[in-house]
């Protein structure tokens, strides 16, 4: 678990460099490492509490999904996200439930209805949340938009995406 943390500020380091294939890398490894840590527990490896809750929370959320989108690696997947979440829904062309005021979900909405014009502005609606945080929150790197992004253009959307903390032209 602290190898697949490691590789997170790795990753966020390469790409405040711009050396977008090292960053695409760690993203890589990082996602590895967490599928790991997923499939040992589920197969009864003991752990302390705050990583089974740590890995539980993060089931729950689609970041190591988005990761995987990231670098297209599909096939991790539903190692790493709930199955029932949007972006597998999204993935596996079913209807997708769309959460109130969360820019991410509409994201895949977006994708899922091959909406570009609702995709952008859903970007820029996230792009503005990233903005508004605390500077001891900073995110310099959007992995989740990053994921969705690459998804909406593998998807044939088209839209502006020229946002520093989704930069990433060689990726």
């Amino acid at each position: 678990m602290l190898l697949s943390l490691c590789f997170s500020r790795i990753a966020e380091n390469e790409f405040i460099q711009g050396k977008y294939r090292e960053c695409h890398v760690c993203v890589s490894k990082q996602i590895d490492e967490f599928a790991l840590a997923v499939q040992l527990l589920q197969e009864g490896k003991d752990a302390p509490t705050a990583t089974k809750r740590h890995i539980e929370s993060h089931l729950k959320s689609i970041y190591y999904g988005c990761a995987a989108l990231f670098v297209s690696n599909y096939d991790v997947i539903p190692k790493v996200t709930s199955p029932d979440s949007n972006l597998v829904q999204m993935l596996l062309h079913k209807t997708v439930k769309q959460a109130v005021d969360d820019p991410i979900d509409e994201m895949i909405n977006a994708i899922s209805l091959k909406n570009s014009e609702q995709f952008e502005t859903a970007l820029i609606k996230r792009i503005k949340e990233i903005r508004r945080f605390d500077i001891d929150h900073f995110l310099c790197m959007d992995i989740w938009s990053m994921g969705l992004i690459k998804e909406a253009k593998k998807n044939g959307l088209h839209f502006h995406s020229d946002y520093i903390e989704v930069d990433c032209k060689d990726c």
